[in-house]
């Protein structure tokens, strides 16, 4: 069972459209053991394909991340469940520019929120200097601060 310490499942698509546009890949979920804390940890690998409708293009991804159960986890009450997510990964869009993304601190996600309450992901467009979107203090909002070049901008998320 996907609580189990060794369980690995993973997601393939086979032969699935959206739009037209083909999706290809697998995400695969190793359960790992539990750490320090006594919070589950599980791994996740992200390899996948977006080929775009009328010959547009193939968008790549590829990702390792690392998921902690950090509440939750003891209830069958999925809306208490909380996660904090750390990894790296690659977009390759379909014009083959390269976007570079490392998560410098964890992404907290609580499954009764809509957005990411906390958490800092950096951001290296192909050619271009890094820039960060910074999700904030843990507050269940759709506010974020992007940073590029120095320049600090309020977004709101969707």
């Amino acid at each position: 069972a996907y609580r189990d310490p060794n369980h690995q499942h993973s997601i393939t698509f086979n032969n699935y459209f959206f739009n037209d546009n083909q999706l290809i890949g697998t995400k695969t979920i190793l359960r790992v053991a539990d750490n320090s804390s006594g919070q589950p940890v599980y791994n996740i690998t992200v390899n996948g394909k977006i080929v775009l409708a009328n010959n547009a293009g193939t968008i790549s991804h590829t990702a390792t991340k690392t998921r902690t159960w950090v509440a939750g986890y003891s209830t069958a009450t999925r809306s208490d469940d909380e996660y904090d997510i750390t990894g790296s990964g690659s977009v390759t869009r379909a014009n083959s520019r390269v976007f570079s993304y490392l998560i410098t601190t964890p992404l907290h996600v609580a499954t009764s929120c809509r957005w990411i309450e906390s958490g800092v992901v950096q951001i290296t467009p192909q050619g271009a200097s890094a820039r960060t979107l910074d999700y904030g203090n843990g507050t269940c909002d759709a506010q974020a601060n992007y940073t590029v070049n120095g320049k600090t901008y309020s977004i709101s998320l969707h």
